[in-house]
Order: C-alpha cells, then sequence, then structure tokens
C-alpha cells in the first residue's frame, strides 16, 4: 500500500510541476520547460520549511481559488450564447481517454475521481488531522472539505460544458474561461492557478 501511495503522490506530483509550465505558456508566452523549472526550484525551497509552514500556506491559498473558480464559472454558466443541442455536439466530437474502455460512463468515472483523490489527500489529512486536537473539528473539516470539493468539481464541470465551443484545444480550460471574461481576470486566475499548483505539489511531495 505505501508503495502504491507514494507512486500515486510522486505521479501527481510530478504532473503539477508540468502544468506550470502549460500555465506559463498560455498565459505569459514562456517556454514550457522554463516554468516547470521556475515551479520545481519553488516547491523544492518550500519543503525546506516546516509542517506548519506548508499547511499555512495550502489554507490561505485554497479558499481564494475556490471563490474565484466559483465567480467564474457561474458567469461562465449564464452568459454562455451556444444552445444546449451545439454544446452537446461539440462535446461528443472531443476525443476522451477512456471512449474506447470496456466501461466508460460518468459513474464509473465519479467513482475513480473520488478514490483517487483519497488516496493522494490521505497522506496530507493524516498529518493535518495529527495536529488537530479535537476530532469533531477533524471529521467536520472533512465533511466540510468534501462537500466544497463536490460543489466545486460539479458548477467547474457545467461552467467548462457551457462554453465547451470556445475552449477546444485551450490546455488549461479554467484559464480560457477567465481569459474569455476579461485579461485582468485572466492574470489573476493565472496566479491563482499557480499557487494552487504550487501547494497541492508541496503538499504531495512534502507527503513523500
Amino acid at each position: 500500500m505505501d508503495v502504491v501511495l507514494s507512486f500515486f503522490l510522486f505521479g501527481v506530483g510530478v504532473v503539477m510541476l508540468a502544468g506550470s509550465g502549460s500555465i506559463f505558456t498560455q498565459q505569459y508566452g514562456w517556454p514550457p520547460l522554463v516554468g516547470s523549472i521556475f515551479m520545481t526550484v519553488l516547491v523544492i525551497a518550500t519543503l525546506c520549511l516546516k509542517v506548519k509552514g506548508i499547511i499555512r500556506l495550502i489554507s490561505i491559498i485554497m479558499p481564494v481559488l475556490l471563490l474565484l473558480i466559483l465567480a467564474i464559472t457561474t458567469y461562465s454558466i449564464f452568459n454562455s450564447s451556444a444552445s444546449s443541442d451545439t454544446l452537446n455536439k461539440v462535446a461528443q466530437e472531443i476525443p476522451t481517454i477512456s471512449s474506447n474502455w470496456p466501461i466508460s460512463n460518468w459513474f464509473f468515472g465519479a467513482v475513480l475521481y473520488a478514490s483517487f483523490n483519497i488516496a493522494v489527500g490521505f497522506p496530507m489529512l493524516a498529518v493535518i488531522g495529527g495536529m488537530t486536537r479535537s476530532e469533531k473539528t477533524a471529521a467536520s473539516g472533512g465533511a466540510m472539505g468534501g462537500l466544497g470539493l463536490g460543489l466545486l468539481v460539479f458548477l467547474l464541470n457545467i461552467g467548462l460544458f457551457a462554453n465547451i465551443d470556445k475552449l477546444i484545444g485551450v490546455e488549461m480550460p479554467t484559464l480560457g474561461l477567465a481569459s474569455n471574461i476579461s485579461p485582468v481576470l485572466a492574470i489573476i486566475m493565472s496566479v491563482t492557478l499557480i499557487c494552487m499548483i504550487y501547494s497541492t505539489a508541496v503538499g504531495m511531495f512534502f507527503c513523500l
């Protein structure tokens, strides 16, 4: 089990570093390698901090990210001009990784996604939970976090679907939504996403 968790933690951390390169490329025109190296150096420097410093960093970044994504997705949903038939047709034409799988449906994908989040989040949650004196506080915090994540994913998927005709070929769709609203908002969103990727990568590598 430890080997499997370590594999997934390392994999997610590497994906986060690669994703940071995509953000720098899409928003600022940097080469992907430069953005990834920048994030790698930043993560290594942060891992030299104490546990409380890392947890405090994550607790500051995540609420800002949640509010931004909620605002952007809500705006995108209510300002989508394409019809549902058009959006559905575009969505069906986009190839997916699971299109040729023997089992490919939304429920199976939801179970896999939830399982993946539990697997990669468990080590960091164990550290945070161990620092919490009250079991009731830890339980309620975990429940609220899970509900918040579920709501965020739900709204984000609706927002992306409502604008899927404008996001074909975009590596970072959420950043694409922000760019469609305002260039200034796109910059703010890119910084927030970079911070989110940064905090996630720090959490993954710290748990290793």
